[in-house]
Order: C-alpha cells, then sequence, then structure tokens
C-alpha cells in the first residue's frame, strides 16, 4: 500500500466529504452533499455512469410494484422519488404509460389488482400539485382486454381478462440526466474526477480526519494527498470498502441485462409473460424507447460477469417471442445489451433463485461497526436509480445527526430553480439554427446553453451539423469534451453525446468525433486506431466478449 503522511503538506486539498464511486448514487450524494453546503471531493476509478448505472430499463418507478408485497412507505416514498426526477429534469423524464395483463388468477384478477390500483390512487393523491402539465400523472386504473391487445400487434391474449393500466416515468437518456446532475453539483462546489483512483485510505487520529492518496490516470499518473472528515463508498458491488478496508457485507450481486432493439415493437411499456426453455413464465416489460427502439427486461443471472454469451442472447430472444403468436426479433435486431450487477440476499439467492433475490431497499451502513477507528466512514448499498436522490438525502441527514454537523436543508422534492438559458437558446436561433436543432440542445444541453452559445460565437463552423445526424450541431461535441471530463471515445459516444445513446452511431459520425476528441488529446488519429476504436465501441454494445 502507497505511504500516506500523517504531516500536511501545506499544498493537500481538504473536504468535509469523499465519495468514491461516480454512478447514480455516487453522483447523488455529491450533489445534495455540495448544495447542503459541505465542501465535497468525488471520484470514479473510470468514468461516471459507466457501470451498473448505465445498465437499466430507463423506467423512474412510482412505486405500484412496492404495494404487491404490502411495503406501502416505499411506494409513497418511489412516487415522491418519480416526482422529483420530473421536476429536476423535465426535459429527459417523462411520464410513461404502463399496462399489465389480468388474469383468473386470484393474485392477478381484476379484483385484487382493482383494488391495489384503488388504494395507490389514494396513496399518491397529491403526486400533480404544483407540477407542469407535461408531468402530470393520471390516475391508474382497470380497462379492458382491447386495452392489452392494442399496446402491440399479434400480442398473446392467452388466459388474459383485461389489463392494468397505470403510469410511472421514463428518463429518455439516463446517461444524460446523470452528467446534467454532475455538471450541476460541480456548479454548487464540488470537486469531481473521472479516471481517478483512491489507491489509499486511512484514519489520521491526530486529526480525526481520513488521509486518501489519488490517482489520477489521465494526468499521466499523478498521484496527489487529501484529506477528508467523511467519507462514503459508493463503488460498484462495494468494492472498496471490501478491498481497503476488509469490510465484507452479507450481500451478493446479481447480473442483471436488458437489451436495446432496433425495432418499435409495443406502442407503450407493457408487461408481458415470457417463457424460458424450461417452460417457466415470468413477467417482463418492453417500453418504447426514442424513435424506432424498444427496452426490454430485465434478466437476472447469478454470475459477475460483465458480458453475456451468444446463447444467453438467443435464449432471451426466444423469450421475447414467446410473448407473440409470431416470432418478432432475431438475434441481429438486439443493438445494444446493458450489463450491472445489482445486490441481493445471499440466503435467498442461494435457496430462490437471482429473480427472487434482489434487495429491495437500499443500505447505508457505518463502517465502524466494523472498525472502530472508521467513525465517519460509510458504504452506501444502491438499489433503484429511482431512488438515488431520495437516499442521497437520507445519508446526508445521517451523517449531519452522526456527527452533529450543521448543514442546509435537503434538495429532495423540492421546486426546481428556474434554469436561465433561454437568452442562449435565442442567441443559437439568431446564428441560424433549425427549430429542430434547437429542441435537440434544449431537452439534453438545456443547462450548458451559454457555453454553446459562446463557443459557436467564436467558431461559426460549429454551428454545421455532425457528419450523419442532422439535428446535432458540432459545437455540442467540441462543448462534451471541453467540459464534461471526457477521457475517451466510448465515454464520448456512449455517455455524453445522445445518438451513441441507443447504438453504435454511423462511421462518418464515430470518424468525425474520433478526429476532434483525438485532436483535443494531442494524438494523431490513424486508419489503424479508428478501427481499434469501432471495435472496441461495437464489443461495447454487444456485450459478448470481454474488453
Amino acid at each position: 500500500m502507497p505511504e500516506l503522511s500523517s504531516k500536511s503538506s501545506g499544498s493537500e486539498s481538504v473536504y468535509d466529504l469523499l465519495v468514491c464511486g461516480g454512478g447514480i448514487f455516487g453522483v447523488s450524494v455529491a450533489y445534495e452533499a455540495a448544495k447542503r453546503g459541505l465542501k465535497v471531493c468525488l471520484v470514479e476509478k473510470n468514468d461516471f455512469g459507466a457501470a451498473t448505472s448505465a445498465n437499466s430499463l430507463k423506467t423512474i418507478h412510482g412505486g405500484l410494484r412496492y404495494l404487491q408485497c404490502f411495503d406501502v412507505k416505499y411506494s409513497f416514498i418511489s412516487a415522491m422519488a418519480r416526482r422529483d426526477w420530473l421536476r429536476f429534469s423535465p426535459e429527459l423524464v417523462r411520464p410513461l404509460r404502463c399496462v399489465i395483463p389480468t388474469t383468473r388468477k386470484l393474485g392477478k384478477s381484476r379484483l385484487m389488482v382493482g383494488g391495489g390500483l384503488a388504494f395507490y390512487n389514494l396513496l399518491t393523491s397529491w403526486r400533480n400539485r404544483d407540477m407542469p402539465a407535461e408531468a402530470l400523472i393520471p390516475r391508474a386504473g382497470l380497462r379492458s382486454l382491447n386495452a392489452f391487445t392494442e399496446c402491440a400487434e399479434n400480442l398473446d391474449n392467452h388466459g388474459v381478462t383485461g389489463a392494468a393500466l397505470w403510469y410511472d416515468a421514463q428518463a429518455v437518456n439516463t446517461e444524460r440526466l446523470l452528467i446534467t446532475l454532475l455538471m450541476q453539483a460541480r456548479q454548487a462546489g464540488a470537486d469531481v474526477r473521472n479516471y481517478c483512483e483512491v489507491e489509499a485510505v486511512r484514519k489520521d487520529p491526530s486529526q480525526g480526519s481520513f488521509l486518501c492518496q489519488l490517482n489520477e490516470v489521465t494526468r499521466g499518473g499523478i498521484r496527489t494527498q487529501i484529506r477528508a472528515s467523511y467519507f462514503a463508498d459508493c463503488s460498484a458491488r462495494g468494492q472498496f470498502s471490501q478491498s481497503h478496508f476488509g469490510a465484507s457485507e452479507p450481500v451478493s450481486y446479481v447480473q442483471a441485462v436488458n437489451v436495446v432493439v432496433a425495432k418499435a415493437l409495443v406502442k407503450n411499456a407493457v408487461g408481458l409473460s415470457m417463457k424460458d426453455e424450461s417452460g417457466a413464465s415470468r413477467l417482463m416489460f418492453m417500453s418504447p424507447w426514442r424513435k424506432g427502439f424498444c427496452l426490454i427486461g430485465t434478466w437476472y443471472f447469478d454470475t459477475d460477469r460483465t458480458t453475456v454469451s451468444p446463447s444467453t442472447l438467443k435464449d432471451i430472444v426466444a423469450q421475447v417471442n414467446s410473448a407473440f403468436d409470431v416470432p418478432k426479433i432475431v438475434p441481429e435486431d438486439i443493438v445494444h445489451v446493458h450489463v450491472g450487477h445489482l445486490p441481493a440476499d445471499q440466503a435467498k439467492l442461494r435457496h430462490s433463485g437471482a429473480d427472487a433475490s434482489l434487495l429491495k431497499h437500499a443500505r447505508i451502513q457505518s463502517l465502524e461497526a466494523h472498525d472502530p477507528r472508521l467513525a465517519g466512514a460509510y458504504r452506501i448499498v444502491g438499489t433503484k436509480w429511482t431512488l438515488a436522490r431520495y437516499e442521497a438525502s437520507i445519508f446526508l441527514n445521517r451523517l449531519a445527526k452522526d456527527h452533529g454537523l450543521s448543514i442546509g436543508p435537503t434538495t429532495f422534492n423540492q421546486r426546481r430553480a428556474e434554469v436561465a438559458q433561454i437568452r442562449a437558446l435565442e442567441g443559437l436561433r439568431g446564428l441560424g439554427l433549425s427549430e429542430r436543432q434547437l429542441a435537440y440542445i434544449k431537452q439534453y444541453f438545456l443547462a450548458a446553453g451559454e457555453k454553446i452559445l459562446a463557443l459557436c460565437e467564436q467558431e461559426p463552423d460549429l454551428l454545421e451539423a455532425v457528419p450523419g445526424e442532422v439535428d446535432c450541431i458540432r459545437g455540442l461535441v467540441r462543448y462534451a469534451i471541453e467540459f464534461e471530463a471526457v477521457c475517451s471515445l466510448e465515454d464520448l459516444i456512449v455517455r455524453r453525446m445522445p445518438f451513441g445513446n441507443a447504438q453504435s452511431p454511423k462511421n462518418e459520425t464515430l470518424r468525425y468525433c474520433a478526429q476532434v476528441l483525438f485532436r483535443h488529446l494531442g494524438q494523431p488519429l490513424t486508419d489503424e486506431d479508428l478501427m481499434v476504436e469501432q471495435e472496441k465501441l461495437r464489443n461495447f454494445y454487444l456485450k459478448t466478449k470481454p474488453f
């Protein structure tokens, strides 16, 4: 382990809170802490949101599913979280119409399901208070069999008696949503660093703070030492606490898989009964996404692999087709495979399988219970994207209570601060952008309007469209590279630019982005380099082999 000096160098940075892990939970903690007045540093050893946070059906759940296990508290909390995300970024989060079939089985009958929907309406009767028209959530209720069969053509409706209808929300682009939250955390004063690894950390008893050595890969492996009064481990699978503190946890992690299909299979989100090769059925969800795509999932497997085999993809295709009277997709229709790992109960995993073992609630653990010398260090085991901002607020409340801190009020479920970017959009309109290009900027880059305008005024060539993408101007690529901590082509294409979110972009688009990025990094781009980058992206999207 690298040597850490307790003697201050005089130049080391000092923080109130160090957050390790830049997924949605780590970013949410950094945002909440910065907004509530703490000096916070967020470090991520890879790119922000590149692990499990990138694996999602992009559904912001409203809590109806919690009523299946009579968890009224978290049903209410999830509805608040859905409202919070709709307020935080109405450009990127929108109401999503959802349908599941009712059957003659008691638990799925119209009587039982209808009663649950009525209770849910009562529980969330406040959901539309002070909400804009585009974010209103209609009442849930029962519908006829036609409401189910109209969701898609050729649905297998054997045994279906009708439909249950409710509304969740969908994040149009979870990667941009995470980056938006990250940039606002930085604007609030957070120090955010990707490709920066915490190599060593220990408690300095003389000052009661944590000494941390960081290795900043993107700066040539420069090592810096910082101090932080408190420490939050939000790393994927809790790896940091286990490897550095020896703090194991009674939690396993299961592989979660969602797929993106380049077909518009359904008109709204719908739960469909899909059969595996053994004939066992499970309700899976299909959601329309963007123009011409469909999200399907989630499959769970007891493995720590980050890839899936071709045979697994064939099984997934067969299961999807089992929900229809005629086959709808072939393996080649899958253009993006999302793989992440979610926490599961070890005992349930052994006896009930991956599907039934998932943790239902996040866990916030003080590492002081593992080692008294670690007072002030915490581990946050996140579960659902939807609840990240809520759990961040709970963690900050606990941190303040445990250590007698005086911090500001929570940002969770508060009114959104107005984004003063109207002048920037008008300025871009005056430079000749089309209404579609302006709408693209408003949806995906609203908070960055002034910086984008300044770039385009300095270099008019940036007003031109990115090759192969008529709605995206070149200024957006330049902005992302210069201001959003882009270090690789994957960072840029997959997690910063909307056109790479669903599938690999056109070759001309990829070449242009590679040229701009490599020029910014001061590196030449050869045809061989481009081929290597294309292969990396192909492996990223399909997850069929390590890379």
